[in-house]
C-alpha cells in the first residue's frame, strides 16, 4: 500500500498531512465523513467536541494536500465495496466517543474502507517506543 496524490474517487480512504500527524477520513463524493471538531480537527482540544461529521472537502484539506491509499492487487481483496463503505460512513455521522489513541480518524477510515486494520501511524509510533 502507498499514498498518493491522485482523482478522488467515493469511497477512498484519504489524508492530509496536519503539524505532527496525518489526519485521515472517507472521500463520500460530495464531501469527506471524519472526526472532527466544529472548527478544526480538534486534537488540541476536547476530545467530547470531536464527532463523526461531513464536512467539505476544503474543510477536510485545510490548505494541506490531500492523498488517497492505494492498495496493492492482494490487499485489494480487504477493500469493502463502494456501497458498503458509503453505508458505514454516512451511517456514523454524529457518532461520539473519540480517543487519540484507541478510535481516532484513522481508525474510522480504516472501519468504513476495509475488512480489517489496513495501517495505523498509532502503531508505528509505539513500535519506535
Amino acid at each position: 500500500m502507498k499514498w498518493i496524490v491522485g482523482k478522488l474517487e467515493a469511497g477512498d480512504h484519504i489524508r492530509v498531512k496536519r503539524d505532527f500527524y496525518y489526519h485521515h477520513g472517507v472521500f463520500v463524493g460530495d464531501g469527506v465523513v471524519h472526526f472532527t471538531a466544529e472548527n478544526d480537527d480538534g486534537v488540541n482540544g476536547n476530545p467530547e467536541d470531536i464527532i463523526v461529521r461531513k464536512t467539505s472537502l476544503d474543510f477536510f484539506a485545510n490548505n494541506g494536500n490531500i492523498e488517497k491509499l492505494q492498495l496493492s492487487f492482494f490487499e485489494k481483496r480487504y477493500k469493502r465495496n463502494i456501497k458498503e463503505i458509503l453505508k458505514l460512513a454516512n451511517g456514523a455521522i454524529g457518532n461520539s466517543g473519540y480517543d487519540f489513541i484507541h478510535n481516532n480518524c484513522e481508525d474510522f477510515a480504516n472501519k468504513c474502507c476495509y475488512k480489517r486494520t489496513m495501517t495505523s501511524q498509532i502503531l508505528d509510533i509505539k513500535k519506535k517506543i
